[in-house]
This record gives structure tokens, C-alpha cells and sequence, in this order.
């Protein structure tokens, strides 16, 4: 859309601006991500790089020297191997054995008198019995180290070649056990496969059709069903909520009717929400029925507050809310559940989302909604919950223009109609070649966005005209207008079926607890025996923190640990003598502590998360195991409930700011500090990840929803070893480990999973691993798909592979050019074991990659069995975990050229992005442009300008350019805008007409008064071109020079006004 001439005056001049695109953009709007709530940089600062503390010099020390002696002995027996070995080289390589003797024995000093601080540091905190264990610790590393002097004074004094060749195995054999088990156990792909992303597949469960006793509302009144009405009228409001009048005895009703439950919280927010209402059961039923959109599972998982805070629920939760607001208002209210029934009517898919009955039916039934399918009559039954309330009846129901006629009536906030868009059918395939090519910050679901953009723009009628926004087949709801209650529920019911968990009847006051959702934690040591275990109730703690930690066994254990945390040194590390016990935490409070204990440094603790709902015949909703808890870390523990709300986020954004802001050393308050970050981040991933998969969904004409994912994330401390010896533990840095996502997407015609969505969703969940550290800690990381971009930008070898090509492909994960990359053979055998014989195919670097300081593999297996059983299954790892590693610089040591070892950490590989930036260049300044970087709030990292856009309107034009409005925020911009201090908007675009150095030469022009150039502004405050003047002035025709990064494609001449002419010209319009 164009901005027609405009006269603007500046200088007596009167001229005509150019043709504009301001902000009403020629390209489709992609639905690129959003922070809902960014976290402030002053947490990032106290909290995130107080995470990154460096290795203990020491111990790398050691590590490396044994990895050198370990390579040294390999290249002396290789060359004692060979038919005519060079005894001048064996002599060589025997001189730098010797030498790596003598720099071990240098180590061991150093060594000691690092061993003999840490002891005066337990004696100075009188812990005699830690001091004990230390010693024995010290006697251990003495010992190892007289081992190995041993082993390589035997190769260095063998009198012959056999004995030579005896003696390097065995003190190879000795650096493998004191040394290398450890490097391997740290680089293990995990003893046992696991797929990190699975296609949801339940098992068919049928509604309960055994009979109950029916509700009240229908022993109240005889009524005909399947009936709906609605009348015009108005609603009185009230000031505060009338006692319950004394007419409502009629209906029965129990003080249970009237009070709280782990669903019912009559909390101050619900009390002033039905104040608001005007406590009107018919404006309540309207809010409910309106404002929270219908999600499909299945049992009671949010609760009132949960789904008022998520705006969003099934329709337990909806029920749950209404109920609330109805008893906040001195409504009794019950729970209803009975099967809903329909008959080739085709709202049920339009209350889903789906084109077709059979779709309809397995959407219900991937939530868990029993449900039984009729496909030759078209008919759809499932379990359903709705409400009854006992409301003013005879008069204007539900009105409270009167008390008269007390009766209970059905209410079911959760059906809803909806009205649908046609969409757009593609068949896009993702260019996973490209985008895997080098490192980007672009998600794979923005790169499809583009590709599908590109595609539909060639389809007929409208070519061009199509947008990214016609392609899904989008609802918007049918708004309820509800001045009297309805009579009945707008659905046939066939059966009223009981609770069930000791409830007989079909109504209750409060759900039974096989009807709620349930989050299990199950804490263990290494061999499977259970330390800490809890049991959550979801629909009181899905908006609440849970977290994993450890503490001290006893004081003394407490006391170290205490002294440790809060000394503010990053670099400092902890003994591995301190004892520990789990303790399972809900919103800081002790749900769980362990009563046996596990040494802190010990890193393959077990962990098992659970969702389930006792009530389905298959109860476990999704279930996980970590096998590599650290004991050091601190863990917040995710089950997602659909809850990620920006109101959610946003609000504990908030909270974690207050309490940082208030708390002096972060470490005394781990809990709510730390602890409330990682909940904030791992709620963020869950939410990020759910939102990709429906984006994907909605263009490949599937549901895009989403499981009770199951996850963590946490804190890690780096266990640092001498020798085979864990000594002591210091801070590494975050880790996102989502092992158990879930995908309930469903084609919305045939009812079936699609795999391209499927592994395209798991692709941008894996994007996201790395990319949560990137926004949240500022801190770069790596994950599945940003190790294989930067494998292949780093020029590895990508392998697919399967069954049919695993022998020929398989020899070159242990023949590269660096071998100190080989995979070991153990994990050669573990990926072929777990993943080529059951039929995956995996995508695999050749080598390990070594990216910044982290080293391991990473790799992707699939599988996709949907037409054979409907599963789909997918592995995104990085070494033992599924997730993502922040990293940071590693400490460099220099390379041995003598025995080929060590690496020299000049660079981290190729760079994606923009290229170098001049603080003189015009892409650099207060507005938009590709060119201005942006980091946290957002902020210029060149000018330091804090910029930030607000899009208020966006409507569908005609050709497919929106009209967009939007506000720009500038701190530099120092002038009362149109829309306040530093605001402007995308239509406050104007002509600039300057008197300066335009041409970078100094000259009378620059000061003469006269208008040497003429530039535009646009709608961001950024100027995009400039027009400068000449002796003779501007030639009718010249093209607008543009700064480098601009993105506009317009172009504008002017008219030529010579230094004269300027002065007196009339309102000529620039040729547009």
C-alpha cells in the first residue's frame, strides 16, 4: 500500500514526499518468535555468569599430561610394530616419555600443596571427620601417582623391544583404568537408547456407559434435551454477592456446594473477577464460555486458577472455573460428567478443529477423552464434564432479577462454536540440506515459514496475493451472548455415568482423585534405590516451582557446603567428601527428603517424572528416567500443563527480579533464586517448543497439539577428577535436558499423524535447546541441531545412516584426520546397538566435535513406524543428555607438534550473520535495520540504543500488504513524540531538509544556510535515504543512494533545484 503525495513545508520550501511503503509491508508478516518475558539483564548478571566458573587448572593439567603419555605409548608401539622400525624415532618418543615424567613429578608437588590448602580449609571449619576422609583421599592420589611413575620407568628402562612392547600395553592398560574409563564415561551416548521425542499413540479407551443416578437438575424439572435457548434481556449488577437466598433450599444444596477444593480456590483475584461480573451466573457463564479457549485432554490438570491464568482448559478446568466464580457469588455449583453424543453434526469438528468425524473422534481421543467412533453413521460419543448451579429459575433465568424459583441447571462452558477460514493445502518438504549448513539463529519453523510463503505465492486464484496467514484452516469462536441461562446443554446425552473413587452419583461438589492429574518424582541412587519420592497433584501445583536439590547429610556436610556457596569464587571448588540427601520441593516447600545418602560428586543418580491420570485404564500419561543426576546440581523439574501463559511467564519474570533485587548473595536463596530461574527457563522451552509444533501443524493442515511433556532443567557443577579420583566439584554452566516431549498433532482430514511434521517439530524443539541459553543467559550453547550446523560449517562429514549402509560408512567414525575426534569403539557399538538394529536411521557427524569447551557427539536417530502402528520415535542427543549445554571460552593450552596432541583455540569456526560493523556506516542508528545488532531488552550493542517495537493493528489488505500499525520506542531519540518521549509510529514518516557536510567535504555549502540534502525518515525513526544536492543542484531522475542494510526496495527522484532555486522554488512533486 502506498502513501500518496504529501505536502510537507520546511525552510518557505513546499515539496512533495516520495512514495512510501512505511510500515505496510510488501512480504507476508511470519510469525517469528516472541519473548513473551524477556528477563532483565541485571538477573543475567547475578545469576547466569555467576555460573561459569572455569576447571580447576590442575586437574586439566593432569588430564592432559596422561592424554599425552597415553599417545605417546600408542605412536612407540605403532612404530615397534612396523617391519622396519627407525630406532632413532623409538628413542625420540622413550626421551619424551622421560620428559613426561618429569613434568608429572613437577604436577605431583603442585598437586599437593593444592590437596594441603583444601585440608587447612576443612580444619579452619573444624570438620575432623571431613579432614579424615580428605586424608584418605590424599593417600589415594600418592598412590596413583607412584603407578604411573612406575609403569613409565619400566618402557623407559626396558633393556630390549619385547620387553619395551610389554611394558608400554601394560602402562597403557594402567592410564586406561586411573584415566581414560573416566574420559569415556563422560563422552557415553548412555547405556540405553532413548527416543526424546515420541508420537503419542493411546490406546482407544470407551465412555463408561454403565448408569448412574442422573443429576439434579434433571430430578428438579422434566425437560426436553439437546435444546438451547437464549433471550435479549439485561443483567442487574450487584455490589457484593447476596447471601444465599432462602429460596435455594429448595435445590438441596450441601455447604460442599459452596466451598473450596484443590480445583476451587475462592482466591482474591476469582472474588473480585465474579465482583466484575456483577456475580450474575448468566454474565459469569458468558466470561467462561468466551475468554477460555477449549483445549482436549482429559481430568482435572489446572484447576480454577490455573485456567484462568493460562486462559485455557478442557473441560474439567473450564467447569472448575466457572464453579468457582458461581460460589464466589454464593452460587451453589456441581461437577456433572456423563457421554455426549453426536450425530453426523458438524459441530463437533468445528469445536476442534477438524474437517472430518474421524478426525474429530482421534483428536478427543489423543487427549485421553474416552470416546467411541461411529464411522457409517457419523456418530462421535465421549465422556464429558459439565456443570450444574442453582440459580434463580421462574424469572429471567440466571439473571438475578429475583430470587423466585430456585432450581439446579446445566451449564457447560466448554463447547463452543466456531467459524473457519478455507486454508490453503501445501506440500512443502523442509530444506533440511540448507538449513543444517551453517549456524543460524533462524528456527526451523521460520525457515518453513519462508519456504511455504514461496509456494503459495504460485498457486491460483490468487498467486501473489496469498499470505502465511491463509494457510491454516483457522477458527475464530462464535461469541455466546448470554442475557438468560440456558435450559439444557446444546449436545444429546445418552448416559450419566459415576465418578468412580467412592463417588456413585453423577453430580459431585468436588472431583474425585482418580479423576485428577497427577505428577510423580522419584529420586534414587545409581543402583535403583529409591531416596525421595513425592506425588503432585497438578491441579493445585501446576502453576507452582518444583524442584530437585541436595543437601547435607549431616550439619558438618550442610556447613561445607554452605561456606562453599557463598564464598562469591567462581574458581573455587568443593571437597567430594560432603554427603548428601535429595529433597523434593514444591514453590520452596519440602515435599520430600531423603533419608539415606549419596556422595556430592556422584553423577549417575536416578531420577524418574511421571503424568498420570488414574482414572483411564491406561493410567501413565508419559513417564521418563535420567540415569545422570548429578548430586551437585540443582534441577527444576517440568510436567507441562498447558499452562505457559505470557501472563504466567511475565508474572514470575517479575518475581525472580524482586527477589534477586532483595537478596545480597543469590547462593543463600538458591531456592528462589536459581532455582526460580531455571523454573522460568524451563517453563519458557515448553512453551516455545508447544508453540512451534502448532505453528508447524496449523501450515501442514494438522492440530499441532502438543503432550504432557516431561523435562528439567538445571544448574551444573563439573565433577573434576585426579586420575580415576573425584576431588572436588565448581561450577559449569545450564543445561535443558527434555527427554520426554510429546506430539498429539493429527491431520484435521484423515485423523492420522504426519511424519513431516513430526520430525520437523522435534528438529525446532532440538533448535530450541540451544537457543533458551542463548535469550535467557546470554550465554552461547549447544545443542543436536546447532552441533551438526556447526559440524558441517567446520567441514565434518554428515552421515546418514542405516542398516543398509552401516558397514560401508561405519570405520569412519575412528579414522579422522584429528584423532583425538575418533569415536571411541564402545560408542561405535552403542549407536548401532540401540539405533541401526532397531531400525532407525541416524544423522551423525563423522567425528566428535569440540565446540568451544564442551566435546562429544551429537547426532539424531529416527523412526517412523506410522503405517505400520501409528508410532513415530526420535532421538536428539548430545553425549548422555537430550538437550542443550550452555558453553563458554575453554581454558587453551598450546599444541604439541612433538606427539600431534593439545589444539590451539584461535577460532570457533565460521560465523553466520552480518558482517563487520562502522559506527559511520548509515545502517547503524536509532531506528530498524538488518544492520543494527540487538542484545536483552533489546539494546544496540553499537550505539547502545535501547529500541523496541509494539504492533497494535494489523487488517488484511487487498494484494497482500497488510495495514499495519505499529509503535517504535528510541532512548536516543531525545524529543516529545507523537506518542510520548521517545515514541514515534509506522505512519510518522517525514522529509528531513539539512544544511551539512552530506558529501563529507568541508565547504562553504555546510554552513550557508541553504538546503544541501534532503533525506526520509521512516515509521522506526531510522533514516533510510538521503538526497544530496550538487553545484547545480539535483538532476531530475538521480536515484536515492540508501544506506547499506536498508531493506525498503522503494526508490524516489527529485526535481533539480539549483542553489536559487531553492529559495524561491514552488511545490514541485518529486517523480514517484
Amino acid at each position: 500500500m502506498t502513501l500518496q503525495a504529501l505536502l510537507l513545508k520546511r525552510g518557505g520550501i513546499l515539496i512533495c514526499s516520495v512514495v512510501a511503503a512505511l510500515n505496510f509491508s510488501a512480504a507476508t508478516t511470519f510469525a517469528a518468535h516472541r519473548d513473551p518475558a524477556p528477563i532483565p539483564d541485571e538477573v543475567v548478571e547475578r545469576l547466569a555468569n555467576n555460573r561459569q566458573g572455569g576447571d580447576d587448572p590442575l586437574a586439566l593439567a593432569l588430564g592432559r599430561h596422561l592424554d599425552e603419555a597415553t599417545e605417546l605409548l600408542r605412536q612407540m608401539e605403532d612404530e615397534d610394530n612396523r617391519p622396519v622400525s627407525s630406532d632413532s624415532v623409538v628413542a625420540t618418543k622413550r626421551m619424551l616419555l622421560a620428559a613426561k615424567g618429569n613434568e608429572l613429578t613437577t604436577l605431583r608437588s603442585e598437586i599437593r600443596a593444592k590437596l594441603a590448602e583444601t585440608r587447612g580449609r576443612l580444619v579452619s571449619l573444624g570438620f575432623i571427620e571431613k579432614v579424615r576422609e580428605w586424608d584418605a583421599l590424599r593417600l589415594q592420589v600418592e598412590e596413583r601417582f607412584e603407578r604411573i611413575t612406575r609403569a613409565l620407568a619400566e618402557v623407559k628402562d626396558a633393556p630390549d623391544k619385547r620387553l619395551r612392547g610389554k611394558a608400554a600395553a601394560s602402562a597403557r592398560r594402567e592410564l586406561h583404568d586411573l584415566h581414560g574409563k573416566v574420559k569415556e564415561r563422560e563422552q557415553s551416548l548412555g547405556d540405553t537408547p532413548l527416543p526424546t521425542w515420541k508420537q503419542d499413540e493411546r490406546s482407544i479407551q470407551l465412555p463408561d456407559y454403565d448408569h448412574a443416578a442422573p443429576p439434579v437438575y434433571l430430578l428438579s424439572q422434566p425437560r426436553t434435551l439437546n435444546n438451547l435457548y437464549a433471550f435479549s434481556g439485561n443483567t442487574l449488577l450487584a455490589a457484593l454477592p447476596d447471601p444465599v437466598p432462602s429460596e435455594a433450599l429448595s435445590c438441596g444444596y450441601t455447604a460442599a456446594d459452596l466451598g473450596e477444593s484443590q480445583e476451587v480456590k475462592l482466591t482474591p483475584e476469582i472474588k473480585a473477577l465474579a465482583e466484575q461480573l456483577g456475580y450474575s451466573p448468566a454474565r459469569i457463564f458468558e466470561y467462561v464460555a468466551n475468554e477460555i479457549r477449549f483445549e482436549p485432554y482429559y481430568g482435572s490438570l489446572k484447576g480454577a486458577t490455573g485456567t484462568l491464568v493460562a486462559k485455557g482448559g478442557n473441560a474439567t478446568d473450564q467447569a472448575s472455573l466457572l464453579i468457582a466464580l458461581l460460589r464466589a457469588a454464593n452460587i451453589p455449583s456441581r461437577y456433572v460428567k456423563g457421554t455426549a453424543n453426536f450425530v453426523n453434526d458438524p459441530r463437533i469438528q468445528r469445536w476442534v478443529g477438524a474437517k472430518s468425524y474421524t478426525a474429530a473422534a482421534n483428536i478427543l481421543g489423543m487427549g485421553g477423552i474416552p470416546y467411541a467412533f461411529d464411522s457409517a453413521t457419523s456418530t462421535v460419543q465421549f465422556t464429558h464434564v459439565w456443570v450444574e448451579a442453582c440459580v434463580p429459575y421462574a424469572h429471567y433465568r440466571g439473571a438475578r432479577l429475583d430470587n423466585a424459583g430456585h432450581r439446579w441447571i446445566p451449564l457447560d462452558p466448554s463447547f463452543k462454536d466456531k467459524s473457519y477460514q478455507a486454508g490453503i493445502t501445501t506440500s512443502v518438504n523442509f530444506d533440511y540440506t540448507n538449513y543444517l549448513a551453517a549456524r543460524t539463529n533462524t528456527l526451523p519453523f521460520e525457515a518453513y515459514e519462508q519456504q511455504v510463503e514461496s509456494a503459495i505465492k504460485t498457486l491460483a486464484p490468487y498467486y501473489n496475493n496469498n499470505t502465511l496467514e491463509d494457510v491454516p484452516y483457522a477458527g475464530r469462536q462464535i461469541l455466546r451472548r448470554v442475557d438468560i441461562l440456558p435450559a439444557s446443554p446444546p449436545y444429546e446425552i445418552v448416559n450419566f455415568g459415576a465418578w468412580g473413587g467412592g463417588i456413585t452419583t453423577s453430580d459431585t461438589a468436588e472431583v474425585p482423585d482418580i479423576h485428577r492429574n497427577k505428577f510423580t518424582v522419584i529420586a534414587m541412587n545409581s543402583a535403583g534405590t529409591t531416596l525421595a519420592t513425592t506425588t503432585l497433584s497438578l491441579p493445585e501445583t501446576a502453576l507452582s516451582r518444583t524442584t530437585l536439590s541436595f543437601k547435607g547429610a549431616t550439619t558438618a556436610d550442610q556447613t561445607a557446603l554452605d561456606a562453599w556457596r557463598n564464598d562469591n569464587n567462581l574458581n573455587s571448588a568443593i571437597p567430594c567428601t560432603i554427603n548428601v540427601v535429595p529433597v523434593i520441593k514444591s514453590e520452596g516447600v519440602d515435599k520430600a527428603v531423603g533419608t539415606s545418602s549419596v556422595g556430592l560428586c556422584t553423577i549417575d543418580n536416578q531420577l524418574t517424572l511421571t503424568v498420570s491420570l488414574a482414572e483411564l485404564t491406561t493410567p501413565t500419561l508419559n513417564s521418563i528416567t535420567y540415569r545422570n543426576i548429578g548430586a551437585a546440581n540443582y534441577h527444576a523439574l517440568q510436567a507441562y500443563a498447558f499452562q505457559t501463559s505470557d501472563r504466567l511467564l511475565s508474572e514470575r519474570s517479575k518475581r525472580l527480579l524482586d527477589t534477586v533485587r532483595a537478596t545480597a548473595n543469590p547462593n543463600t536463596n538458591q531456592e528462589e533464586t536459581e532455582g526460580e530461574f531455571l523454573h522460568l527457563v524451563g517453563l519458557k522451552y515448553m512453551r516455545y517448543a508447544s508453540d512451534s509444533l502448532k505453528r508447524i501443524g496449523e501450515l501442514d493442515g494438522g492440530s499441532g497439539e502438543s503432550g504432557n511433556n516431561l523435562g528439567l532443567t538445571t544448574a551444573r557443577m563439573k565433577v573434576q577428577y585426579l586420575f580415576d579420583l573425584p576431588f572436588a566439584v565448581n561450577r559449569e554452566g545450564f543445561l535443558v535436558d527434555m527427554p520426554g516431549l510429546l506430539c498429539r498433532n493429527r491431520d484435521l482430514s484423515t485423523g492420522g499423524a504426519i511424519w513431516k511434521t513430526f520430525k520437523l517439530s522435534g528438529y525446532a524443539a532440538s533448535a530450541y535447546e540451544s537457543y533458551i541459553w542463548q535469550e535467557n543467559s546470554r550465554l552461547d550453547a549447544v545443542s543436536t541441531v546447532r552441533g551438526l550446523q556447526f559440524a558441517k560449517e567446520s567441514g565434518i562429514e554428515i552421515l546418514t545412516l542405516t542398516s543398509a549402509n552401516w558397514a560401508a560408512n561405519s570405520s569412519k567414525f575412528t579414522t579422522n584426520a584429528n584423532s583425538a575426534l575418533n569415536y571411541a569403539q564402545s560408542q561405535v557399538d552403542s549407536i548401532k546397538t540401540s539405533y541401526i538394529d532397531q531400525g532407525y536411521t541416524v544423522t551423525i557427524p563423522r567425528s566428535l566435535i569440540q565446540y568451544q569447551n564442551w566435546k562429544g557427539a551429537v547426532y539424531v536417530a529416527e523412526k517412523n513406524n506410522i503405517s505400520v502402528d501409528g508410532t513415530a520415535r526420535a532421538t536428539y542427543a548430545i553425549g548422555q543428555y537430550a538437550g542443550g549445554y550452555t558453553v563458554s571460552t575453554p581454558v587453551s593450552y598450546s599444541y604439541n607438534p612433538s606427539i600431534d596432541t593439545g589444539y590451539v583455540q584461535a577460532s570457533f569456526g565460521p560465523t553466520s550473520g552480518t558482517p563487520p560493523l562502522s559506527a559511520g556506516n548509515g545502517a547503524v542508528g536509532p531506528g530498524f535495520t538488518p544492520y543494527n545488532p540487538f542484545e536483552g531488552d533489546p539494546v544496540n550493542m553499537v550505539t547502545g540504543n535501547m529500541y523496541h517495537t509494539e504492533r497494535d493493528l494489523a487488517v488484511k489488505g487487498r494484494g497482500g500488504l497488510p495495514i499495519v500499525f505499529e509503535r517504535a520506542y528510541n532512548s536516543r531519540n531525545a524529543q516529545d513524540g507523537p506518542l510520548g518521549f521517545g515514541w514515534t509510529h509506522s505512519f510518522n514518516h517525514y522529509l528531513s531538509f539539512k544544511d551539512d557536510n552530506y558529501n563529507g567535504t568541508g565547504d562553504a555549502a555546510d554552513t550557508d544556510g541553504i538546503t544541501s540534502a534532503v533525506s526520509w525518515t521512516d515509521g522506526t525513526g531510522s533514516e533510510k535515504f538521503r538526497w544530496p544536492g550538487m553545484a547545480a543542484g539535483c538532476p531530475w531522475g538521480a536515484p536515492s543512494p540508501r544506506p547499506r542494510g536498508s531493506s525498503s526496495r522503494c526508490h524516489a527522484t527529485e526535481t533539480a533545484l539549483t542553489p536559487s532555486a531553492r529559495r524561491t522554488a514552488s511545490p514541485i512533486p518529486l517523480k514517484t
